[in-house]
């Protein structure tokens, strides 16, 4: 046990699985309506790992092999789905004398009888393992539904091609498929509640001997381990701590240089050539402004006293006079007038 145990602690193992195992009493005995249908739930382990490994577009599970099998002959209930016709399949079982399984269902009776939800569901709780052809792999999930993968009831390969049929099913009832996710997490069913404490622990321990093997460090490739069933919390029986590759602090950025907005000396001018020619333009007036300006003040200055007095009376508003010979005109008053004033005058003294 301690070989095979490699880093994991065995003690710590046995307290986490017999914690699960009490909660799932627990659960059972407070009349929970999932825990009256199925009578056992999955034990599952959780991996971490340090980086994403590489799975090479791999889609078929790793089968492990476990210490002890999760089924029992004679005492499970095992379905084969296959290609129709069915009875070609039921009659290539009898031949070769395999009777442990109870039911063989073809494509078109699944799609076709199976369609609702309840009868799916009712499908799934009434066998423990189900088998398929290889050949049909890729059409069972639309079929299955979800209630197949909430329940880890993925239905295990088969060729049925093959010869050696019996050694199959044995094989893979004394294994459990592994998927290398392509993700940090990774998911290895080792067991069930109706099983021996005991029988979980050993699993548990050759199990993740047999997936170390298959990640490219082995063992220094998993972060951590976690044991949990489908309704349950993750209950932790390994943990390491990063590698230094993991933790090392990523270099300090230095900070980044404004660009200048003119063009670099090794940046080639792609414009067409009249556009060149319009900037080149442009360019040149802009650089002969400062000239005209100078003109212009030199000008100003150097005018002369003639051409000043002429810019002042253009400047002045234009006003109008009035001739002289109006000006000395005068009045002139009747002589008639003035003698009978002057009598007037006389008089009244």
């Amino acid at each position: 046990m301690s070989s095979l145990a490699g880093p994991l602690n065995v003690r710590q193992v046995e307290r986490a699985v017999d914690a699960l195992f009490n909660h799932v009493q627990k659960k059972s005995k407070s009349g929970d309506k999932e825990q009256l249908i199925d009578s056992s739930d999955p034990v599952t382990v959780v991996i971490g790992m340090k980086k994403i490994p590489r799975t090479n577009g791999r889609v078929k599970p790793y089968m492990i092999k476990l210490k002890h099998s999760m089924y029992e002959a004679g005492s499970i209930e095992t379905c084969l789905i296959t290609r129709p016709p069915q009875r070609k399949y039921k009659d290539l079982l009898q031949s070769l004398n395999i009777d442990y399984i109870s039911k063989v269902i073809d494509l078109k009776k699944l799609s076709s009888k199976y369609k609702q939800y309840e009868a799916k569901r009712q499908l799934s709780s009434s066998f423990d393992v189900f088998f398929a052809d290889e050949k049909i792999i890729p059409k069972l999930p639309h079929l299955l539904g979800k209630e197949f993968f909430q329940k880890k009831k993925i239905p295990l390969t088969v060729k049925l091609g093959k010869q050696n049929l019996g050694d199959q099913f044995k094989r893979l009832l004394n294994s459990s498929p592994f998927f290398l996710a392509e993700g940090m997490c990774s998911v290895l069913k080792v067991g069930h509640t109706g099983m021996d404490r005991k029988q979980v622990v050993d699993n548990i321990i050759v199990g993740m001997d047999s997936v170390a093997k298959l990640l490219p460090k082995n063992w220094d490739f998993i972060q951590a381990l976690n044991i949990r069933t489908h309704d349950s919390i993750a209950l932790p029986i390994y943990s390491s701590l990063p590698t230094v590759s993991t933790i090392t602090a990523a270099p300090a950025k230095s900070p980044k240089k404004r660009k200048s907005p003119g063009k670099r000396e090794d940046e080639k001018d792609e414009r067409p050539k009249k556009v060149k020619k319009a900037a080149g333009k442009a360019k040149e007036e802009a650089a002969d402004e400062p000239a005209k300006e100078e003109e212009k003040k030199e000008e100003e200055i150097t005018e002369t006293p003639s051409a000043k007095k002429s810019a002042k009376k253009a400047a002045k508003p234009e006003v109008t006079k009035t001739p002289k010979s109006v000006q000395k005109k005068k009045i002139s008053t009747p002589k008639s007038t003035m003698k009978a004033s002057a009598k007037k005058v006389k008089a009244a003294a």
